[in-house]
């Protein structure tokens, strides 16, 4: 399918969805629903006709026809959906592609790009090139019996950082931590006060914080971070160097000895999953106690202070299920690199489920 044939499918199919809604559902809700209410199923009806046109207008910038002409009443739910924009309540189409992290084509002319190779990208587009920032942390690490201190990555237990690690299996487990440092790539530390709290935490050495980090020596005291500060990087997954991604510009290539055939290259495990370019600073290195990190926590409703050193489940001393399924959780968190997680993960979630249930009976 062309980019024309896609773009008169989406002219011709938009209007009409709309128009069978609007007509639809007044008719479901008013005529055959009898007449008790009318007031407010008539309300019902306005409200629902409000929210499905004021969603759809984002969908007239999927072609330039569609923009010009609109569907029924577009003009009054535009008026909506500017006025709503500025709460983000509703957010235009392609949002959470943008988030995942998609790049320009890259510095090269690419004017003849469809008309050289022909439409092999979807509906006939140069597939998207891929920049998903990742913040990285880095400390200046200290060793006992060790005179010179070293920067060093800190490593996370399912974010991408080195580029050795391979991604990791997370569902249906929510890593809340990993998720929140993506996000606060896209902005900066001052939008995101609660990261310089983490930070000042691994300055401190809180077990707490220590262990949602995937970093044994740190957590054990064998190693301590002196100073910490944060970078942004634009990763990409490493390609195999084939005819179809050659096309694609600006991208790394797994490295391929001229002796191993390109079948040997896909049977194997990859060396380095990961690519990353445009290294750019998002924090200056910060060090334990600097009194300009500490106004600016308490500013924010921080406390600077570690925890009560109370371990993870001992809020379930009461049930003893939930403080046996939560020791679990902790020992396959902990071995997550050497057990298969899906498997026990979804154990876990469908134990912790009939448990719940098995209270409530």
């Amino acid at each position: 399918m062309s980019n024309e044939d896609c773009n008169r499918m989406v002219e011709l199919m938009l209007p009409f969805v709309m128009g069978a809604l609007f007509i639809y559902i007044p008719f479901q809700s008013l005529v055959l629903s009898g007449k008790q209410h009318r007031r407010i199923q008539f309300l019902h009806v306005a409200f629902c006709v409000m929210c499905i046109g004021v969603m759809a207008f984002p969908m007239l910038a999927l072609t330039p026809n569609l923009s010009e002409g609109g569907f029924f009443g577009s003009s009054a739910f535009g008026e909506l959906w500017f006025k709503a924009r500025m709460h983000r309540v509703i957010n235009s189409y392609g949002l959470f592609r943008r988030m995942t992290g998609v790049g320009e084509m890259g510095t090269q002319e690419h004017s003849e790009f469809n008309h050289e190779t022909g439409p092999w990208g979807w509906g006939g587009l140069p597939p998207s090139i891929v920049e998903r920032p990742e913040l990285i942390l880095e400390g200046l690490i200290y060793r006992d019996n060790v005179t010179e201190m070293e920067w060093r990555e800190l490593k996370f237990r399912w974010k991408p950082g080195d580029l050795m690690l391979s991604p990791k299996q997370v569902a249906p487990h929510q890593p809340r931590l990993d998720w929140q440092m993506w996000f606060a790539a896209f902005g900066n530390y001052q939008r995101n006060p609660w990261l310089i709290h983490l930070m000042d935490k691994i300055l401190e050495g809180c077990p707490q914080v220590l262990d949602l980090l995937d970093e044994p020596k740190l957590y054990s005291g064998v190693e301590q971070v002196m100073q910490i500060r944060a970078d942004i990087w634009l990763y990409d997954f490493s390609r195999i160097d084939t005819e179809w991604a050659r096309r694609i510009p600006d991208v790394s290539f797994l490295e391929k000895s001229s002796n191993k055939s390109m079948f040997r290259l896909l049977a194997r495990w990859p060396e380095r999953y990961w690519t990353r370019s445009s290294r750019r600073s998002y924090l200056p290195p910060i060090e334990k106690g600097n009194p300009a990190v500490s106004s600016f926590l308490s500013g924010h409703g921080f406390v600077k202070t570690c925890p009560n050193d109370v371990t993870r489940c001992s809020k379930f001393e009461g049930n003893l299920v939930s403080r046996c399924l939560c020791d679990l959780a902790v020992i396959l968190r902990a071995r997550s690199d050497d057990i298969l997680l899906p498997i026990p993960l979804t154990v876990i979630f469908i134990a912790l489920t009939v448990s719940h249930f098995a209270q409530k009976i």
